[in-house]
């Protein structure tokens, strides 16, 4: 069939060329291409059509990418921008921080900084002190340990005050009745020992005695404890013992010297004791 124009013979539907046939978009009539002059003619009128059609496409698929990639160019220049003022505003706000942190140090070190100074003089001085006290009380122990003269006056006034106390008799009840005991002899010296205070520049002699007791119908002897206390003592310029001898009364009337030794030096938690030796008669 010879097609003088593009609309279907038919419905007068737009016909679309497809290689050697017409197709009808409207009814879907299939007509073969009469070619003749007009009909070369009217081929070449739609290629060209066709051709133009696809460049027209092309041309704007070209558009549409170089306005997205536009746009794209576009947006990550804005995120650059908004991450760049970020990282400005971080950098200033850690700045602010940093400073904000230095005036809060800085205060601190003003309002706290001579507080810490005295504290640590006052630090400083302490050590110095319990350092000092230490070779003190380290320096009476070995010059306590070679004066046998002030050990053996402390033992004899320690003696004599035990019997100016006046313990020579005691009474104690038995089986219902009272009996009276007497001291037999004097008060005898069982031992001797230094005694520091871990707190305190402190120091004292602690002298150990035995009072013996014998009972007046029974015959029976008892023994007690006492500890006798000087605290009057220092080292001269010559390094001897200087004391006044002065005694008064700690821990008395143990009927055990094991018991006194637990409660009287032991028992002194805030002392240090060392034992002394007693001089030999």
């Amino acid at each position: 069939m010879k097609l003088t124009n593009l609309n279907c013979p038919q419905c007068n539907g737009f016909l679309q060329q497809e290689r050697d046939i017409f197709c009808c978009t409207s009814c879907g009539a299939v007509f073969n291409v009469d070619y003749d002059d007009d009909d070369v003619k009217y081929t070449e009128l739609v290629t060209e059509a066709d051709r133009t059609r696809m460049m027209l496409q092309k041309d704007l698929e070209l558009i549409q990418t170089q306005y997205q990639l536009r746009e794209d160019m576009k947006n990550r220049e804005v995120q650059r921008k908004r991450e760049k003022q970020i990282s400005e505003m971080k950098k200033k706000a850690a700045k602010m921080s940093g400073l904000t942190i230095l005036g809060i140090l800085l205060s601190i070190g003003m309002t706290f900084g001579p507080l810490l100074y005295i504290f640590w003089k006052v630090g400083n001085s302490t050590d110095s002190y319990d350092q000092k006290k230490a070779e003190a009380f380290q320096t009476m122990s070995d010059t306590l340990k070679k004066d046998d003269i002030f050990i053996e006056n402390a033992i004899a006034a320690g003696r004599m005050f035990e019997i100016r106390r006046g313990v020579d008799t005691i009474s104690e009840k038995i089986d219902g009745d009272y009996c009276s005991a007497h001291m037999v002899g004097e008060p005898q010296i069982e031992d001797v020992y230094l005694m520091q205070s871990t707190k305190l520049n402190q120091q004292m002699i602690y002298l150990v005695y035995k009072r013996t007791y014998e009972f007046e119908d029974s015959g029976e002897s008892k023994e007690m404890f006492d500890t006798i206390r000087i605290k009057d003592f220092s080292i001269d310029k010559y390094g001897a013992i200087k004391s006044s001898y002065a005694c008064d009364l700690g821990r008395y009337d143990f009927e055990e010297k094991d018991q006194l030794y637990r409660e009287a030096i032991l028992g002194e938690s805030s002392y240090t004791a060392t034992e002394l030796k007693i001089p030999e008669n």
